[in-house]
């Protein structure tokens, strides 16, 4: 149990450091939107540029990988959405709600940790979740939001707003320019690969402060059926529909599957209150990431002492 507590102990202390700073005004709240945004826009694609740049394009994408980790974001998807609908909310709430309990915040909590676990593949996985949480999760979650919400836009408006905003996705942006650059055997200079190397490093810590700075002000209060439903998904389900999909499926390559498992169980994305507030329940979905945060710290021991039991 030592040595779970010695892997997720960082994480938990860059947040609560993170916490601490903005609410003691050492780090002005005003800050977090610019530390997210250098987190964004040069540390991700700088990560993942260098691992497109230092490696054979077909070592980068694994079919099985993918394959799983989109089966199991979508089977959350579904059984989050229909369970809240039992539960009497919306189709557009619904859709909001199984889109916290089935997006990871891979970049954020799952990459910290899999740098620590699994280091030799961490990059390599980020990616594949990346593509797979921007061009399946994410719109299909949205687009059967979009569809039910009682706005008046039409669907072919609401189509190109969810392409837009794949498009200019810095993260997708930079996986896509570092498939094109290897799949023609171009490779960065020195000193380039020692910046995207300085800039992965700063990548985890500005994010993971930035995520406990980002908890203040926020208190769990609202929908309790809405709040614990969708961190259970998060937290339980889908890292047990993780595990079933891979024991019916034939074993993945090497310390996958537990990257695989790991990403499933991190709490919901960052920016998940915020793209809430557009349909109505952004202060439910900030009670939401706020529970769902502090509680993956007993989820995710619980999962690491299981996984390398």
């Amino acid at each position: 149990m030592l040595n779970v507590f010695a892997i997720t102990g960082p994480l938990f202390t860059l947040i609560l450091l993170g916490y601490l700073a903005v609410k003691t005004h050492l780090l002005p709240a005003g800050l977090l939107p610019g530390i997210a945004r250098f987190v964004l826009y040069f540390c991700v694609p700088g990560v993942i540029l260098s691992n497109f740049l230092r490696a054979d394009q077909s070592r980068v994408f694994d079919p099985e990988f993918m394959q799983i980790y989109t089966l199991t974001g979508f089977l959350t998807l579904v059984a989050g959405y229909l369970f809240n609908r039992a539960l009497k909310h919306s189709s557009s709430h619904s859709s909001i709600f199984a889109l916290g309990g089935s997006l990871p915040n891979s970049m954020f909590v799952g990459f910290p940790i899999l740098l620590q676990v699994t280091p030799d593949i961490a990059v390599q996985v980020l990616v594949m979740c990346i593509l797979v949480e921007n061009i399946v999760v994410m719109p299909l979650a949205l687009l059967l939001a979009d569809i039910s919400s009682a706005t008046g836009t039409s669907l072919k408006e609401r189509l190109y707003q969810i392409g837009k905003r794949m498009i200019t996705n810095p993260m997708l942006v930079a996986v896509v320019v570092g498939a094109a650059l290897s799949s023609v055997d171009l490779y960065a200079p020195a000193f380039l690969q020692t910046t995207f190397d300085m800039l992965a490093k700063a990548a985890a810590p500005a994010a993971l402060v930035f995520i406990g700075g980002s908890l203040v002000g926020h208190q769990v209060r609202g929908d309790l059926k809405a709040i614990l439903s969708t961190a259970g998904t998060k937290l339980i389900l889908m890292p047990a529909i993780a595990l079933i999909v891979m024991a019916l499926h034939e074993p993945l390559p090497g310390q996958f599957g537990i990257a695989l498992a790991l990403i499933a169980a991190s709490p919901m994305f960052s920016i998940y209150a915020i793209l809430a507030s557009n349909y109505g329940v952004g202060k439910a979905a900030a009670s939401i990431q706020v529970f769902t945060t502090g509680a993956s710290f007993i989820t995710l021991n619980a999962l690491l002492a299981y996984l390398l039991h």
